[in-house]
């Protein structure tokens, strides 16, 4: 009877790690997108990647920075419609092409996708940024892989705990 139990605890918490990797899944896509629609938005990175050079660098990579810094998004690439990065987390990729899907953004759609680029596996959206109805660049934003491993780790860590009966484990004398 107890090795049943166990086999159906272990098919529930395989279930339930399935659906928490699906949801963080899709509300790390949900934050890449509202953070790289934001900023192909504005038209201040409109302007900047319009103008492109080393001047777009100079504008826009303290934006790039700064976002990362206040939100959950561990990068911010802005980039030319051909995929030549004009802002990256590590200074020494700028000029250098992105590494990701990118055409159909330069086409003016949407990318959502889970890559591994220079910072490593991460779920990520690619936007373009438009002027006049044409595509000027491109927005990527994105979070690591570990950053939607770590909430589900946490979230089932806590779950786990509100949900089983106290004991002298969670107890800080033992």
């Amino acid at each position: 009877f107890l090795g049943a139990v166990v086999a159906v605890a272990a098919v529930i918490g395989i279930a339930l790690v399935v659906v928490a990797l699906a949801d963080e899944r899709r509300e790390a896509e949900t934050l890449t997108l509202a953070v790289a629609r934001s900023l192909a938005s504005d038209p201040a990175v409109a302007q900047a990647v319009a103008a492109g050079g080393t001047d777009a660098t100079d504008a826009l990579q303290p934006l790039a920075v700064e976002v990362t810094a206040e939100t959950p998004i561990d990068f911010v690439t802005i980039m030319t419609p051909e995929g030549i990065r004009l802002t990256h987390p590590d200074p020494a990729q700028i000029g250098l092409p992105y590494i990701g899907t990118i055409a159909d953004a330069a086409a003016g759609e949407v990318v959502l996708e889970e890559f591994t680029g220079t910072l490593g596996p991460s779920v990520r959206a690619v936007v373009p940024v438009m002027v006049d109805g044409r595509v000027v660049g491109l927005v990527a934003a994105g979070v690591t892989v570990h950053w939607a491993r770590d909430a589900i780790t946490t979230s089932c860590a806590a779950s786990s705990r509100a949900t089983r009966p106290w004991s002298r484990r969670d107890s800080a004398v033992w």
